[in-house]
This record gives C-alpha cells, sequence and structure tokens, in this order.
C-alpha cells in the first residue's frame, strides 16, 4: 500500500512520482552496494528485498464510461 509510504489515499498522479522518487532514493541509499537491482509494485516483494525500487501501477481514468454507463 502506498499509505506505508506516506502517500494519501486520493494523491494526485504528480504527489505519487515524487513521493515515490523519495521513497526510491532513500532505497538506493540503503540498498547493498547502494544499487537498485530491479523494481516492484507489490509490497512484500519490495520489503523483503531492499534493492528493489518501489513502483506502482497507473488505473486509467473511467469517468466517461461510468457516465455513458448510468445513463443507459
Amino acid at each position: 500500500s502506498l499509505k506505508a509510504y506516506g502517500i494519501s489515499g486520493r494523491a494526485r498522479l504528480f504527489e505519487v512520482v515524487q513521493r515515490v522518487a523519495e521513497v526510491n532514493a532513500q532505497r538506493k541509499w540503503n540498498a547493498p552496494g547502494r544499487q537498485l537491482t530491479g523494481s516492484s509494485w507489490h509490497d512484500p516483494e519490495v520489503r523483503e528485498n531492499p534493492s528493489l525500487a518501489l513502483d506502482y501501477l497507473v488505473a486509467p481514468p473511467r469517468m466517461a464510461h461510468y457516465i455513458d454507463w448510468s445513463t443507459r
């Protein structure tokens, strides 16, 4: 969950990008050899492996679909 990294539940994308960059900079500093070897969006995997960067999935907006569906 991104909340564990200080990102609110309804954060704007630019806020997520900024905070994830900060988290990954700290993770890189603490990683073995100061190198990140990959990335993952799966929280248990990220917590278990200090050499993985935090990643996230972006869900595209679907409001137009919901509005269209609700008018049927």
